[in-house]
């Protein structure tokens, strides 16, 4: 909702809200079904009066948005569970629509690849020529329990594993293995860890120095593989020695 300068310490200036700067615009609530009670009620309080305040302000401001959300939540049924205001639910629940998992709708995976390719081939400074019938046949195999976030990975586990122009089903070799994987806060980089035996340090070692082989050293594309910023990846390079 933003704040008024002063509002708390380090408030220096003026901050005008995503619902304010949505005015007269669409506004999309990704994850509403994580949303903790005290946010819905003031969301909820939004939508029924179509005004905001700035955190620190006394003036109230009169915004016209539509709010789209999204959920991979039963929010009917967290509602019953008292996880989620019912009053918010119905407010919400004027025209919903329904997308099934990627295993019910595997015919999209043909066109999906190439989406998720152009998307990455410059971060791996790959160039992709073809994707081989082999290769749409392994993905349509899978059962996709993590939807089109793992669909992306593989394609992000295949291009790390590219050794030419041509992606074919041998650079999906281990994605699917049953052996324990770690996902990099993020879910933007993959690696393969066998037990974790070790300490903490020593996953997170090896997190970054797979994602600096993937980005052929380059350690901004590298701090994006990770999902941190460039300066803390430097930190953890000098903790490291």
């Amino acid at each position: 909702f933003g704040h008024e300068r002063g509002a708390f310490t380090g408030a220096s200036r003026t901050h005008i809200g995503k619902f304010e700067l949505a005015d007269r615009g669409t506004i999309f609530l990704d994850e509403i079904g994580e949303m903790p009670m005290t946010m819905q009620a003031k969301l909820l309080r939004v939508l029924e009066e179509n005004t905001i305040e700035r955190v620190g302000g006394k003036k109230t401001i009169k915004i016209d948005i539509r709010v789209i959300v999204a959920t991979n939540r039963d929010l009917a049924q967290e509602v019953r569970l008292g996880r989620f205001r019912g009053d918010l639910f119905y407010r919400l629940n004027v025209f919903r629509v329904k997308l099934p998992p990627l295993r019910e709708r595997k015919e999209e995976i043909r066109e999906l690849v190439p989406v998720f390719i152009r998307q990455m081939s410059e971060l791996f400074s790959k160039t992709i020529e073809r994707v081989a019938e082999d290769y749409y046949e392994a993905l349509m195999q899978y059962g996709w329990p993590g939807n089109v976030r793992e669909l992306r990975n593989a394609i992000k586990y295949s291009l790390t594993l590219l050794d030419g122009t041509v992606l074919r089903a041998r650079h999906l070799a281990g994605f699917f293995s049953s052996g324990s994987h770690e996902v990099i806060p993020g879910d933007t980089l993959r690696i393969d860890v066998p037990a974790l035996h070790g300490r903490l340090s020593d996953v997170e070692g090896l997190a970054i120095r797979k994602s600096l082989e993937m980005a052929n050293g380059n350690k901004s594309k590298a701090a994006k593989l990770l999902g941190i910023g460039r300066a803390t990846l430097y930190r953890k390079l000098r903790d490291l020695g």
